[in-house]
């Protein structure tokens, strides 16, 4: 069972990747030149993997930034929008 939103999200995105990536190995058994291969399906999920990671880095660099911003001090805010 998914303890919250987010883990259904990557479940979510983890299995379309594997079967779009499977749809197009499968795909390749019968175009002339290429060839199958498990070991493209594994990449592609690596690549899902690392791309989810990069994503999940920018939006806690940003939340952390946005909080960090709301909870300064009042004069600081007031210096900011005057530098603007």
């Amino acid at each position: 069972k998914f303890k919250n939103d987010n883990e259904v999200y990557i479940a979510v995105s983890l299995w379309i990747t594997a079967l779009s990536a499977s749809a197009d190995e499968y795909h390749q058994i019968f175009v002339d030149g290429r060839s199958s291969s498990l070991f493209d399906v594994f990449l592609d999920m690596c690549g899902a993997v690392v791309v989810m990671l990069i994503i999940r880095i920018v939006v806690s660099i940003y939340v952390y930034v946005k909080n960090k911003k709301e909870n300064m001090p009042l004069i600081t805010q007031e210096a900011n929008v005057e530098e603007m």
